[in-house]
């Protein structure tokens, strides 16, 4: 990457680093530093590899904090973010006002951390997608390695759509989980939002199901709402506390 490139990215994400700002104008701040990534040198491939810090963070935080916003920002509902790329227990901080924040009693001060949940041969789908274009699906995936170079097997398996929504339930209950235990906590007001790299094309019909299969399972630890969306076809459900314990309201 030209070093040209590699500071205007730089630059575009110091607009955004550690500065609270109105939500849209934070998303459209991190949309113009994807396009930026996007159309440099190796972009869609450092998008895709998730090649250096930058593009970690552009993508496995700061446009995740872009659904969050986007989906919540309305009328009688304004947020500003100030996200982060510390070290820090969360990804952000939001400050939240309007008429909906006062009537609903939403927290005019709460607290963000983003976190994923994919199969665990989602990097090798990607490596291979980069190398040859396509795979058969995500279980028939193996690194091998021929005259010396490492690559990726893609093997056809049989499953059912009902098998994957199962499997890709267990995967995103651990995930949670994973964020819901952890020591030490996070602060009060915090929400988790969970972007899901799914295991299959999945319609409305099959996320519903998906949704149904986790929503007697999900934990809150310390958090008040998790919000679990798909980055493909724009899925998403709201869990939220119920005024009893910690049952699972989905919204």
């Amino acid at each position: 990457m030209s070093e040209g490139y590699e500071s205007q990215e730089y630059a575009l994400l110091g607009e955004i680093d550690g500065q609270e700002l109105d939500g849209l104008v934070f998303c459209a701040k991190a949309y113009q530093l994807f396009e930026a990534v996007r159309n440099g040198p190796d972009g869609v491939t450092r998008l895709r590899m998730l090649r250096g810090p930058l593009v970690g963070r552009l993508v496995e935080e700061v446009l995740p904090m872009c659904r969050y916003i986007q989906e919540h920002y309305r009328a009688g509902r304004y947020l500003s973010v100030k996200w982060l790329s510390g070290s820090q227990s969360f990804d952000a901080m939001l400050t939240q006002r309007g008429a909906l924040v006062d009537n609903l009693e939403i927290p005019p001060q709460a607290h963000v951390e983003v976190t994923s949940a994919m199969h665990a041969n989602e990097y090798l789908m990607r490596e291979a997608l980069e190398q040859q274009g396509w795979v058969y699906g995500l279980n028939g995936l193996k690194r091998v390695v021929v005259d010396g170079v490492k690559t990726v097997e893609s093997h056809a398996v049989a499953e059912t759509i009902d098998g994957q929504i199962r499997e890709f339930a267990d995967i995103l209950v651990k995930a949670i989980q994973k964020k819901t235990t952890k020591v030490p906590s996070y602060p009060q007001f915090s929400t988790l939002v969970v972007r899901c790299l799914l295991n299959t094309l999945y319609a409305a019909a099959e996320w519903n199901a998906l949704m149904d299969l986790i929503k007697n399972r999900v934990t809150f630890g310390p958090f008040l709402e998790i919000y679990v969306y798909d980055e493909v076809f724009h899925h998403s459900q709201l869990f939220k506390r119920s005024w009893i314990g910690d049952d699972a309201i989905a919204l």
